[in-house]
């Protein structure tokens, strides 16, 4: 078996660590600018709504969001709500789909999916 020596490891260590400095620069690089799934839970906000409104839907919706990780990192889910205008909507019963314009997200950040999709409202 052959020993190594002090010399052996520290021959083109200049080299060596340049190299291994450029990896993890290329490595945090690629894995920051990957698209990622994440899930976060939003609270559903109704606003103009009237006296007889009745809404039958959770307090919160589960939703699935896509982006990199730089603009998932800056974005606030506890400052963020899911808006429903339930002045709009005439008489009777409604179901209501859960789409991004009512999430006012952020450029760079799509809605994947959400929990429950549906929601409805009684006026």
């Amino acid at each position: 078996m052959k020993k190594v020596t002090l010399t052996k490891i520290s021959d083109n260590l200049t080299l060596k660590v340049a190299a291994c400095i450029l990896g993890i620069i290329c490595w945090l690089k690629l894995t920051y600018t990957q698209p990622i799934i994440h899930t976060v839970t939003l609270p559903l906000s109704f606003y103009n709504l009237n006296s007889s409104t009745t809404i039958n839907a959770p307090e919160a919706i589960s939703i699935q969001l896509r982006a990199i990780r730089a603009c998932l990192y800056s974005f606030n889910p506890q400052g963020s709500a899911i808006h429903i205008d339930a002045g709009q909507l005439p008489q009777g019963k409604h179901t209501l789909a859960i789409t991004t314009e009512s999430l006012f997200l952020p450029d760079g950040i799509t809605m994947v999916h959400c929990k429950p999709c549906t929601i409805e409202v009684l006026c």
